[in-house]
């Protein structure tokens, strides 16, 4: 239902700038606009729509899978001693001081949680279905909010020469991808963690060769 409805989102954002893009290019076509700023002021706007709708959508998707991770790894969190503290509060008192000192898989980062699952369940997330749109996902995403969208120039390969960060822009193929993908991902991490039936059942879903690759979570 989720990804339904983030689908359905994106799809009326979609349409519904699709229209005015097109208004203003034909009224601009014919020769209406009495200056160029103002057919840009009429075909930026809903073009900047399209892109807050992708960055939303990525979030959301984002989320989704962080939630997914946090339930997969949520045994083994408990069990963990390398994660310390107070992970339960079953009968102790119901006071502000317990409150303050437990501590919940929530708390945790993609890399430790993925540690968790993976150590757990003797799998590899990075080789599961989906998993390299899923996490170049949570790349977009970290750009989204740290960086203005740009890629983390750091991280680039400079070996041979000095590359630029590019900025993430999804189009509406990207966007359609990673949903149906990020259902890919979260169907085979319901199968590997013994979580079936999963609650999404993505049909038909042709995935890309590259997502065979292990992808690295940082």
């Amino acid at each position: 239902m989720g990804l339904r409805t983030i689908e359905d989102f994106f799809e009326s954002v979609f349409k519904e700038s699709g229209t005015a893009i097109a208004t203003a290019f034909g009224r601009q076509e014919r020769g209406e606009y009495q200056r160029l700023a103002d057919y840009y002021a009429d075909i930026e706007p809903p073009m900047f729509r399209r892109e807050i709708a992708a960055r939303a959508v990525y979030h959301e998707l984002w989320s989704l899978v962080e939630g997914e991770l946090q339930k997969s790894a949520s045994e083994a969190w408990k069990l963990s001693k390398k994660h310390k503290g107070l992970k339960c509060l079953a009968g102790l008192p119901l006071t502000a001081e317990n409150l303050r000192r437990l501590r919940l898989v929530s708390d945790l980062g993609p890399s430790a949680l993925t540690e968790l699952i993976e150590s757990h369940y003797g799998i590899v997330l990075g080789g599961l279905p989906g998993a390299s749109t899923v996490f170049e996902l949570k790349a977009a995403v970290d750009a989204f909010k740290h960086r203005r969208s740009f890629e983390d120039w750091r991280q680039l390969d400079h070996s041979a020469l000095l590359k630029l960060p590019e900025q993430h822009k999804p189009s509406a193929d990207d966007v359609h991808r990673a949903i149906e993908h990020v259902a890919l991902f979260i169907n085979a991490l319901w199968k590997a963690t013994g979580r079936e039936p999963s609650p999404l059942n993505p049909e038909s879903i042709d995935w890309g060769e590259d997502d065979d690759e292990v992808a690295p979570v940082t």
